[in-house]
């Protein structure tokens, strides 16, 4: 179905523990250790969560036959009126999932068909979509309750034109690119500043 529409419904994609352990967890991180921003807490490669995005490569692999390599993972805790842009994803979510942990409200998660219709869909906790992240524009409308706990498992095919994003690697090369970058743009200035005085 994957191949044929660009997503494919994955019920009980974590099993009771699985989602036990993981949203005990995500319910009693501190905030102090997650962005927030208007659409609620959010967390990157949380270690509990890369376990997960590392365990179930092999699952996700064969669920759309051919190997994956992981890249990363995310979660977020929207909260009320949050909602998600139609988008499409960048390189390293070639292949994703939007994972439900819990909720106090359903919430529709809706994919654009290549028709330009929407099928949308309620996903269960534990459930998950597996979709095309970088072809398949998605999004949500806006939310009525209070909290929606949502982890995302993001895959890159091994062979594909995408491989080099293992582990986000791209990412990780541009955010120390741009550190470097500033950090030398600040000694060039500060060496401007010092032979002004002179």
């Amino acid at each position: 179905m994957l191949h044929t529409l660009g997503y494919q419904l994955v019920p009980k994609f974590l099993d009771k523990i699985e989602l036990l352990e993981l949203c005990n967890d995500f319910k009693n991180l501190p905030l102090s250790t997650m962005k927030i921003d208007e659409f609620g807490p959010s967390i990157y490669n949380h270690n509990i969560f890369l376990e997960i995005l590392c365990k179930k490569v092999n699952m996700v692999s064969d669920l759309i036959g051919e190997p994956l390599f992981p890249t990363y993972c995310y979660a977020r805790k929207y909260q009320y009126n949050a909602n998600l842009p139609e988008h499409v994803d960048r390189p390293g979510c070639e292949i994703s999932l939007t994972v439900h942990l819990y909720g106090d409200k359903e919430w529709e998660f809706l994919v654009r068909n290549k028709d330009k219709t929407s099928t949308g869909f309620q996903l269960n906790p534990g459930d998950a979509l597996l979709y095309n992240g970088i072809k398949v524009p998605h999004y949500r409308n806006n939310y009525e309750g209070l909290e929606y706990s949502q982890l995302f498992l993001h895959y890159v095919r091994s062979r594909g034109q995408y491989k080099d994003y293992y582990f986000d690697n791209k990412n990780f090369f541009n955010k120390q690119k741009k550190e470097h970058d500033k950090a030398l743009l600040k000694q060039l200035s500060q060496r401007y500043k010092d032979k002004s005085r002179d």
